[in-house]
């Protein structure tokens, strides 16, 4: 599933947009200017002229031109309406911003499954409703109210919460952290996190991807289209509603059904997704992935210059189900030449606290030219004499 007109849209029409800075409309078309994307744009608000500096129109039928992709930010009653026209304009493509559907009850759900019928009347794939919007940030196209907008890099996002989106937006700027694409899925009335999984599999600038969710639809197919991914880049998810209460909640946020927890985790672990429990696990993931590659195997090697460190390092790995293998004899035999007589070469390999950026450099190579290490963790505990960015430095160099 390519999803061409979401991901890679070359005209966008703003349905809803406003010359009230406050409003959503107002946003939606002011991320879309100011992110620099090159396709056309089109402002549509029958009560103005111009927003923005851009001409507005009446309505998505009067655009001269084809529309990939509309945004949609008008009261959810009128949003039937909307999509009615953009059938007729033959728009590819929705994002309905608006919210008041099946995550405010009954009556919400009766107005979304008529939304869903009226899309599939027209062959419109539809992303949301009440959702945060969508990013992609290599082309500059940001087609969100996000208070943010990230720089380009490898990371793509699939959000089920738009204020969880939000604040990964925020962490992600302040740390430096590139997104290629960022995804809020809303109540997933047509298009689900699954859909989007599908399209980021074949994005070549999508080096690893990352999932809030609350709920599942079509378990099945999820675990799918997450194993095919997790063979090709790695997979990252932070699921909530993983209690009673929880369950609770999320109904009530996207009218999802939350579903076995247990039943979620021993799906993750078969289909190789990498599941986590705190946003703090979520980002350091992402972050440490996003440079990384993906290691061959199980083996680890633990390379330290303190004692208790290396130990607590080793146990993590232990209870991991890590493998914590001695480098071959003849490696372990060329650094004993090297090495002060105290020095531990085993697992972890102990440089000392008096070691330098020379030590550390030894055991690099070392690690890296054994067969039987698929990963190395280094540790430094800085010193009175440890010199931490030549250290540093050898790290990257020998990466």
């Amino acid at each position: 599933m390519k999803l061409e007109a979401f991901l890679n849209p070359k005209s966008v029409a703003v349905i809803g947009a406003s010359r009230e800075e406050k409003k959503v409309g107002h946003r939606v078309l002011k991320n879309l200017i100011n992110s620099g994307f090159k396709g056309r744009i089109y402002p549509v608000n029958p009560n103005a002229d111009t927003i923005l500096g851009y001409k507005c129109y009446k309505s998505v039928g009067e655009i001269g031109e084809d529309v990939d992709l509309a945004v949609v930010a008008v009261p959810a009653k009128a949003v039937l309406d909307v999509a009615e026209e953009c059938g007729r304009k033959g728009v590819r493509g929705i994002i309905i911003i608006s919210a008041g559907f099946s995550e405010t009850g009954r009556e919400g759900l009766v107005l979304e499954k008529k939304l869903v019928s009226k899309c599939r009347e027209y062959g419109i794939r539809l992303q949301g409703p009440n959702c945060l919007g969508l990013i992609n940030a290599r082309i500059g196209l940001n087609a969100s109210f996000a208070p943010t907008s990230p720089i380009p890099g490898s990371v793509s996002i699939v959000s089920q919460s738009g204020a969880l989106g939000s604040a990964i937006l925020n962490w992600a700027g302040f740390n430096n952290m590139g997104l290629s694409n960022f995804v809020s899925v809303g109540n997933e009335a047509d298009l689900t996190i699954t859909d989007f999984l599908e399209a980021l599999a074949e994005d070549e600038n999508t080096r690893v991807v990352g999932v809030y969710m609350e709920g599942v639809k079509n378990g099945e197919r999820f675990l799918k289209v997450a194993g095919s991914l997790s063979r090709r880049k790695p997979l990252v998810v932070l699921k909530a509603g993983t209690t009673e209460v929880g369950v609770r909640a999320v109904s009530s946020h996207t009218g999802s059904l939350a579903g076995s927890d247990i039943a979620f985790s021993a799906a993750c672990k078969k289909t190789g997704v990498l599941r986590v429990d705190t946003m703090r696990e979520f980002f350091d993931m992402l972050f440490a992935l996003q440079d990384q590659p993906v290691p061959r195997g199980k083996n680890v090697l633990v390379i330290t210059n303190g004692g208790g460190p290396g130990v607590l390092a080793v146990d993590a790995c232990e209870k991991l189900g890590l493998n914590l293998p001695l480098l071959e004899r003849e490696l372990r035999e060329k650094l004993s030449k090297n090495f002060p007589p105290h020095a531990s070469l085993g697992n972890p390999i102990d440089v000392l606290g008096d070691a330098d950026e020379n030590r550390y450099r030894l055991a690099l190579q070392a690690a890296l030219r054994s067969s039987v290490v698929d990963s190395i963790i280094v540790i430094l505990t800085p010193q009175a004499m440890t010199p931490s960015e030549e250290v540093a430095r050898v790290i990257v160099e020998e990466k």
